[in-house]
């Protein structure tokens, strides 16, 4: 499954979101990618993909079980808008 996902990223041409692609079968977690992605420099609409999370976290840093299989992802979002009306960015993902 991994392996169509990275295949079909390498075709699609993104107008904004996943210009910038960090794909790979394992990694600890795809938010602390983001982040080290995030303090490089990494432009906005960085998407960060994995097959595994081996240290997967969830709301309130509770540990996220992310077994081989399925597909987890996160996106780096530099929104231009006041930093107070961040948290809709949540509401309009959701």
């Amino acid at each position: 499954m991994f392996e169509r996902m990275v295949e079909t990223l390498a075709g699609w041409q993104p107008r904004r979101l996943a210009r910038t692609a960090h794909h790979m079968a394992q990694m600890d977690s795809t938010q602390a990618e983001a982040r080290r992605l995030l303090m490089e420099g990494a432009p906005d609409g960085t998407v960060v993909v994995a097959g595994e999370q081996t240290a997967g976290r969830g709301r309130l840093g509770r540990a996220w079980q992310s077994p081989p299989g399925n597909l987890y992802v996160s996106l780096l979002l530099r929104p231009a808008l006041p930093v107070t009306e961040w948290p809709q960015c949540t509401m309009a993902a959701a």
